[in-house]
């Protein structure tokens, strides 16, 4: 029996091994098609990595809603409540679990397995793990296959007699090291691998650290007041974001990243020299797609021991070198000198082209800055795919179920604005290192959802 501590509610969660059993077989299944379009072992270690990053926590958060009855109607999931413990000792039989964000009743909760109360998921357990493994091998120059093989066992070791499909070979013998023993290819180092699975690294162990964050946000999404300008600002920057993660994820892996959102991403690297080169890499992106976004950055070499037990502080001393270096950094002057001519949309800049349609109460195509047409020309289509995406996560074909009139795409109105502050309460007292992607991915989707009462 597991007992898992939500350190937001406070709520105990009550696990037994039937619970468990079918849990780890439900998190198995929807695992196997991932690894099985994968076409090599990095390509199944990034799929595994994102699997537990993205895919798991949809179907854990939020915990206690649910959607039920109509695709739209939200409801409490039926927990037995007993005195603040929920006891799930047994399997769920009349409730399925979910099979993604929350399509289903019961989210399909796997804790660290431990004789004491934890508030870790196996999902933060094997991610920082896996980056872990992926870190030091790297560190000692290990053969790419080496690692990938590595990372791949990491990510799936405790599942190995739930999967249904076999890993490739070398991936399934470290797995089974790390299961039970045995033997492992490439002259990999047994005390290594056993070190990182137990969370007992040496003192001297160092790794890289980077933030890359864009500052003045709100300056730079509502600097012109229309809609399509201010939409497009947003999705831009969600975008560069994404593109960031792919970034790290391609050079890296997936499971590097410790924080992705609110157009700033922190990530771990093999040391200081790597994580200087994608960070600049990132900044460049950013300024280079918006044109006028300023994106600060701070990197540096961190003991991996403090890492995991003073990890806010850790935080906190590298959000004070990114607000160093957004002082030291230089702001483009991009006001229009008296012989140029204003763009027609922020009136600041000296226009560059003219739109394609007229702007609203305009009838000729008007002049406009670069950096305004483009959040123009991307804000123009995320009226409709906003409402898609809000659609796909209700499980709704058409928006009218929420009472939503209109014939034209349009007349069609969803907007969501939020920060990671309003997302949801974060605990402001050091907690290990792991813990915390599953506290930063679960005020995401509390966002889509509701929120955990």
């Amino acid at each position: 029996m597991v007992e898992f501590c939500d350190v937001f509610t406070g709520t105990v969660y009550r696990l037994g091994d039937q619970w468990l059993n079918v849990a780890y077989k439900q998190v198995a299944t929807l695992l196997k098609p991932k690894l099985e379009k994968a076409g090599g072992l990095r390509e199944a270690a990034n799929e595994a990595a994102s699997f537990w990053m993205e895919d798991y926590y949809s179907l854990i958060f939020p915990l206690r809603f649910c959607l039920q009855g109509e695709p739209f109607s939200f409801r409490k999931v039926p927990f037995p409540d007993d005195s603040g413990i929920i006891n799930l000792e047994s399997a769920p039989e009349e409730k399925g679990f979910r099979a993604g964000f929350l399509r289903g009743t019961l989210p399909p909760l796997l804790p660290v397995e431990r004789k004491e109360r934890t508030g870790e998921l196996l999902a933060d357990r094997l991610l920082i793990q896996a980056a872990m493994a992926n870190l030091f091998l790297r560190q000692r120059s290990a053969h790419q296959e080496a690692i990938d093989a590595a990372r791949l066992a990491f990510l799936t070791y405790p599942l190995l007699e739930h999967l249904e499909i076999p890993l490739p070979a070398e991936a399934e013998k470290i797995a089974r090291f790390l299961k039970e023993k045995g033997e492992l290819p490439y002259g990999l180092d047994p005390d290594l691998l056993l070190r990182v699975k137990r969370g007992k690294f040496p003192d001297d162990a160092r790794v890289g650290l980077a933030q890359v964050a864009v500052q003045r946000i709100k300056r730079y999404v509502f600097e012109t007041p229309g809609l399509n300008e201010i939409r497009g600002a947003s999705t831009l920057l969600d975008d560069l974001t994404e593109q960031a993660k792919k970034l790290v994820s391609k050079e890296l892996g997936p499971e590097v990243i410790l924080r992705a959102v609110d157009s700033t991403i922190v990530f771990l690297a093999p040391g200081k020299d790597e994580a200087e080169n994608l960070a600049e890499r990132i900044r460049e992106g950013f300024y280079k797609a918006t044109g006028t976004a300023f994106a600060a950055a701070a990197w540096r070499e961190v003991e991996v021991k403090r890492l995991f037990e003073d990890y806010q502080r850790v935080m906190e001393e590298l959000q004070q070198a990114v607000e160093v270096d957004r002082a030291k950094g230089e702001v483009p002057i991009t006001e229009a000198l008296p012989f140029e001519t204003r763009c027609r949309i922020c009136r600041t800049r000296p226009a560059e082209g003219w739109t394609e349609k007229p702007l609203p109460g305009e009838r000729e195509p008007s002049l406009v800055c670069q950096v305004c047409i483009t959040k123009r020309r991307r804000g123009l289509p995320e009226r409709r795919g906003k409402l898609q995406e809000l659609l796909g996560w209700l499980g709704l074909d058409n928006p009218e179920p929420l009472g939503v009139s209109g014939k034209e795409p349009k007349e069609w109105v969803a907007s969501a604005i939020g920060t990671e502050r309003e997302g949801g309460f974060i605990p402001d007292d050091a907690r290990p290192c792991s813990p915390r992607h599953h506290l930063r991915r679960r005020q995401q989707l509390r966002s889509r959802g509701s929120e955990d009462k």
